[in-house]
């Protein structure tokens, strides 16, 4: 009864799993009593049960009793122990408790090496489920230990050879070499979807490598075994586009973060038509794959093509989701900054009022993305010449920063800062000095300040009182234009 409701858990079927686990632990506890070991298999089944209903405490509450029952009849050395140690530490680090969970995969690797060969799969994802918790404690250098290990566990199965513990420029020309050979393996059919799966299991190490290299801020080598990655993949015989795809995006990423916009722009184009071949033309992932490339256009000086990319997103976007959703407000925001870029002010304006009115349907009129919004809007009015328009977008901009942000923040200082700008060409000098003297103090408090930002603010504020003084009076020389006060603009 209890290997039957262990079937309908593996099923998903955990209302049946649940109701002949609890059969079976109560004629098992009425036969033979809670302290024989097919108790403590039912009790197992039960915890593992929890586990998957995100009921964590009470699955480690059943897998303690597991473990003091195993050790009674067998010893704490046995095979069964160290899966339960694993099981604890799967349930631990679901709950968040990764110190717990270290020193439970830590107890399960070395039991099961007592037992295992080192490249059976057992040890190898043991060592994984090591490295994530080492991950997740900030211990990064013992996380790429583990990983490491795992890795070349795993290179030993799929080729059969044993591999030194060798690190740096040797593993990525090791694990090239296995790659290599994996794509020329062949396969029986009904070996195909496990030899597969073994490959896959190596690309997301090799991942996971890449991710601490990435955290540890080496993105040349974060790079090289993305790259590794890559290959492993598309060297699975039963290929997994959504992996391929990430994988590639993410190489993209990286490279725009280095600075090589043609690899990285290379990459972005590999994901797109992985993911039309598996997802169709009209998805959210190939929007926002298409917004990446739009990016890189962008940062190219392609306007044109930036455009084109960003206006193919829109429509994806809009199909998909909307005319209001966020997602369609920040590629329309994109499109404004083009438009804004390339001279077409009015053009920019109505996207950018689109945009604010997405945000303020959705997330209120005092949210950070309005605030955000409304100085970008300030730009378009400042070079339009709209000085008064200019003035009342950057004077609510500000008060939403003000009340969403620290004091600190610099953002707060530049919106200032630019409404004195503003302020001085309207001939308002005492409302510039007003907005420059609050740009000083966040300047001040921030602590990125440099002492040279700080003296060129307080030589703004020098400027600005003769200014005051140089027009024989210190109140505010008002605007001829008459702008209402006391709400958010709308387009």
């Amino acid at each position: 009864m209890s290997l039957l409701a262990l079937s309908y858990l593996k099923l998903g079927q955990h209302d049946e799993s649940d109701k002949l686990c609890n059969e079976a632990l109560t004629l098992i506890e009425t036969k033979v009593g809670k302290e024989h070991i097919l108790y403590a298999q039912g009790l197992k089944v039960l915890g593992d049960l929890r586990q998957e209903q995100g009921d964590y405490s009470k699955a480690l509450d059943a897998y303690e009793k597991v473990i003091q029952v195993s050790v009674i009849w067998h010893d704490s050395k046995h095979l069964g122990v160290g899966d339960t140690f694993n099981a604890v530490g799967n349930a631990c680090f679901k709950k968040g408790d990764f110190k717990e969970a270290e020193e439970s995969f830590t107890e399960a690797l070395r039991i099961k090496r007592l037992w295992l060969d080192d490249d059976n799969v057992s040890i190898y994802t043991t060592l994984n489920n090591l490295g994530h918790t080492h991950y997740k404690n900030k211990d990064l250098d013992q996380a790429l230990k583990s990983y490491t290990e795992s890795l070349y566990l795993q290179m030993k199965r799929l080729s059969g050879r044993q591999y030194d513990q060798l690190m740096g420029p040797d593993l990525l020309s090791t694990t090239r070499e296995v790659i290599a050979e994996i794509q020329i393996i062949q396969r029986k059919d009904d070996e195909m979807k496990d030899f597969s799966s073994a490959v896959g299991n190596l690309a997301a190490t090799l991942r996971n490598i890449a991710l601490v290299h990435q955290d540890k801020a080496d993105l040349d080598m974060a790079l090289e075994v993305y790259n590794l990655t890559l290959a492993a993949r598309k060297a699975q015989p039963i290929r997994d586009n959504p992996a391929i795809a990430g994988t590639a995006e993410t190489i993209g990423m990286l490279q725009f973060k280095k600075g090589n916009h043609d690899a990285a722009m290379s990459a972005f184009h590999e994901a797109l038509e992985v993911k039309k071949e598996y997802q169709g033309n009209n998805t959210i992932d190939v929007a926002r794959t298409l917004n990446n490339l739009a990016n890189m256009h962008f940062s190219k000086g392609s306007l044109e093509e930036a455009m084109t990319m960003y206006l193919e997103a829109l429509e994806i976007k809009r199909l998909c989701l909307g005319n209001d959703s966020e997602d369609v407000a920040n590629t329309l925001n994109n499109i404004a900054h083009v438009m804004f870029t390339t001279g077409r002010e009015e053009e920019s304006l109505k996207a950018y009022g689109e945009v604010l009115r997405i945000r303020q349907s959705r997330q209120g009129n005092d949210c950070l993305a309005v605030g955000v919004t409304l100085g970008n809007m300030a730009d378009v009015y400042i070079k339009q010449g709209n000085l008064a328009m200019a003035r009342t977008c950057l004077e609510q901009s500000l008060q939403i920063r003000k009340t969403r942000q620290s004091s600190n923040h610099i953002e707060n200082a530049r919106v200032a800062e630019s409404l004195a700008l503003v302020h001085g060409k309207l001939g308002e000098w005492s409302k510039a000095e007003e907005a420059l003297q609050e740009a000083l103090q966040s300047r001040k408090l921030h602590p990125g300040s440099s002492e040279s930002n700080i003296l060129d603010a307080m030589n703004r504020i020098t400027f600005v009182k003769g200014q005051i003084e140089a027009s024989g009076r210190s109140e505010e020389v008002s605007s001829d234009v008459n702008v209402p006060k006391g709400q958010i603009f709308e387009i």
